[in-house]
């Protein structure tokens, strides 16, 4: 009948569609020769070549696919999901140390040297090298009186930073605080040696007051008989060098208390 005619057509169109699409499937991409048919010479040799640049295709893509996280398509790349991790991690890093160190500063400043203290501590665990908190610790251990933990200080800053002026002269004012008076005089000279040329005059005036201070003490000493015979002059003399070693912290206070004692027994 004229239906059955119509659906055997409508059949027979349909398979030569989907022959055409399966062909068209098979064949290479690139450009067509003069026959009509894909880079080869000839139609079966085009459809071929296409098929294995498809199937490599396949395969590369496939192996691409196998070297990335089942959520890169969420996500977005992993290496660089990490590097963004990365770099956030540093940057929350930096702001806490520039923090933590604006705080100490502002700390020494008002003579809150405990909290100072503590601050430049946090900060060195961000950053345990930084030359500059170290240094600040130690001055801050200085009024503190630990006089142990701020050479401890400058010891690390000069070995990360030799020809640091500011760490010879607070090792040094440690050292002498210490009553280590010849560690500091080696110290310093060890320092004109290293520092620039523009940082030798700092390091020149401690040296000289350091000598000083040493001959004060023998003065004092020579000055304070064990009897307590000397003079009420010389007694004098000794509390005055007392009090000015006192304000300059030249010298640990358990050299200068035993001196002033004696200095008032001889007065009396």
């Amino acid at each position: 009948s004229e239906a059955a005619r119509e659906l055997v057509a409508v059949r027979l169109a349909q398979k030569g569609a989907d022959a055409c699409m399966a062909a068209g499937k098979g064949s290479s991409p690139g450009v067509p020769s003069s026959s009509g048919t894909g880079v080869g010479g000839n139609g079966g040799g085009g459809s071929a070549i296409g098929s294995q640049s498809s199937e490599a295709a396949a395969t590369d893509a496939t192996s691409k696919a196998a070297d990335q996280s089942p959520f890169a398509g969420m996500f977005g790349d992993p290496k660089a999901l990490r590097e963004r991790h990365r770099l956030a991690r540093e940057k929350r890093m930096a702001e806490e140390l520039t923090q933590r160190r604006e705080a100490g500063n502002m700390s020494h400043r008002v003579g809150d040297y405990a909290a100072a203290k503590v601050h430049y501590t946090a900060a060195l665990k961000l950053d345990p090298n930084a030359v500059p908190l170290l240094l600040n610790r130690a001055a801050t251990r200085l009024m503190l009186e630990e006089h142990n933990g701020a050479l401890e200080d400058c010891k690390k800053a000069l070995e990360l930073q030799p020809d640091s002026a500011k760490a010879y002269l607070r090792g040094a004012k440690a050292m002498m605080l210490l009553g280590d008076f010849q560690g500091a005089e080696a110290l310093l000279l060890k320092g004109m040696e290293a520092v620039p040329e523009s940082d030798r005059g700092d390091i020149q005036v401690q040296l000289s007051g350091s000598r000083q201070a040493m001959r004060s003490l023998k003065v004092m000493e020579a000055s304070l008989t064990p009897e307590l015979t000397g003079t009420s002059v010389e007694a004098r003399q000794v509390l005055k060098l007392v009090e000015d070693m006192e304000k300059l912290q030249q010298v640990p206070s358990s050299v200068t208390r035993p001196l002033r004692l004696r200095a008032i027994l001889q007065l009396r």
